[in-house]
């Protein structure tokens, strides 16, 4: 009994150690709190990972059943608490980047317009991610960011027609790009509409601006002059890099733009624990 004793004692003590050993080395942020523990940044808000196999992301966030007295879909009511982060910032032109790619900044970025629409807000989103421009791609909108100046813009109206795309979203429109090997430095015309978005705000109230990730890229960098605000994408299913460290570093440096991160892809199983 003695021997059976010690043995399951060390055997105990070992898979604790074990356990304690991969939690301690396991750089995956899985949690708010692990986030904050990890990256020191304020949080604007958690969303949980959803499957759009079964239905569009249109018909998670529009199609709200009246009817029904409980309110049980944990990704819209996530969104609420961030929209509402948003508005109450005060900020009307935001930018979303992220550290890394695959960070579900697309998703989220359409996400949050169609709650803004449902709170009688127009929206305008740009697409400056040249790296991927996915956003343009399942918009099905004109690539015309690299393509138009203001002066074209602002003297015809027929030119702002063919400039912006529509979602199918009502309140919800577009400015697509073509995406390429280039910055925005590079490729954008000198009188560009990122230095006129004030013109944009007299038809929309809020212009949310898609950036390519921070690593390996300056794009964001180079977009932060023109926007009021900037938010941190990071996915629960990320790890923390030295390469993120140094872009977490960059936005400390602007504490009067960035507005806060969003720990985007959570698993509902480890936020309850």
């Amino acid at each position: 009994l003695l021997l059976v004793a010690i043995s399951f004692m060390s055997g105990l003590l070992l898979s604790s150690l074990v356990y304690i050993l991969i939690a301690y080395f396991d750089q995956k942020i899985r949690t708010p709190t692990q986030f904050q523990r990890m990256t020191n940044l304020p949080l604007i808000g958690v969303i949980n990972f959803i499957d759009l196999k079964a239905s569009s992301l249109k018909e998670h966030i529009i199609q709200i059943e009246r009817s029904k007295t409980s309110r049980t879909n944990n990704f819209r009511e996530f969104l609420r608490k961030m929209r509402y982060e948003i508005e109450s910032s005060g900020k009307k032109t935001i930018m979303f980047t992220s550290t890394e790619p695959n960070q579900g900044k697309t998703t989220l970025l359409q996400s949050l317009a169609f709650s803004l629409s449902l709170s009688k807000k127009r929206v305008l989103l740009i697409d400056t991610n040249f790296c991927n421009n996915d956003l343009s791609v399942l918009n099905a909108a004109k690539p015309t960011l690299e393509l138009f100046s203001f002066d074209k813009v602002e003297s015809d109206q027929n030119a702002l027609k063919n400039l912006i795309s529509p979602t199918g979203v009502e309140n919800v429109d577009i400015i697509g790009c073509k995406g390429g090997d280039y910055t925005p430095n590079e490729i954008l015309p000198k009188d560009h509409i990122l230095n006129h978005l004030d013109y944009f705000l007299t038809m929309y109230d809020y212009i949310l601006i898609e950036g390519a990730p921070l690593n390996g890229f300056t794009d964001a960098k180079e977009l932060s002059q023109f926007v009021d605000g900037i938010v941190a994408i990071f996915s629960a299913n990320a790890e923390i890099k030295s390469a993120d460290k140094e872009s977490i570093k960059y936005f400390r440096t602007i504490p009067e733009k960035f507005l806060g991160s969003v720990l985007n892809q959570l698993d509902m199983n480890e936020y309850r624990v």
